[in-house]
């Protein structure tokens, strides 16, 4: 979906503050907990003013556990994410691929083992999408010195699947 004529109906102000729809919040990318929102306001349309919404939230904050919950099982909390760098796994956005030709781009600011700040760019990008299609991509750690292979089996499935309530 490509944006109206007179550009995208949000604005980004000092490089990482979104305003939009009444909307106000801060985007970050933080080394251990990935995306963080923070400041979130929406303006009221009855007074005008400004309601907290949010103060921060990010995806490191959910926890869901798989499986067992012995020892044995805890690194199967995959993205559930702080204690992994959920920030540092990421990877840059790719124009066209990952995001729109309009897509607006934040890069991330991160903090190496000797304490020196580097930048990572496309980190973040912000556009209007329509809400009808998916919004994910998928990607693998690469794993050497090691040969996988895969057989294909045929699979039958009948739709829709049963519903448990």
């Amino acid at each position: 979906m490509e944006p109206a004529p007179e550009g995208p109906g949000f604005q980004i102000e000092d490089g990482h503050t979104v305003r939009w729809a009444g909307w106000e919040f801060h985007l970050k990318a933080d080394a251990r907990a990935g995306l963080v929102v923070s400041g979130a306001t929406v303006q009221d349309p009855a007074t005008g003013a400004r309601r907290e919404v949010m103060y921060k939230g990010m995806a490191s904050e959910l926890f869901v556990p798989y499986m067992d919950p012995t020892e044995a099982w805890y690194f199967k909390t995959y993205m559930d994410a702080g204690e992994y760098g959920f920030g540092l796994q990421a990877m840059p956005l790719v124009p066209l691929n990952d995001c729109p030709r309009h897509a607006r781009y934040m890069d991330g600011v991160f903090v190496a083992a000797d304490g020196r700040p580097y930048v990572r760019e496309n980190m973040i990008c912000v556009f209007e999408r329509y809400a009808g299609d998916i919004a994910w991509r998928h990607s693998e750690s690469p794993i050497t010195g090691m040969d996988v292979s895969s057989t294909p089996l045929p699979h039958t499935h009948t739709y829709p699947p049963p519903c448990y309530v």
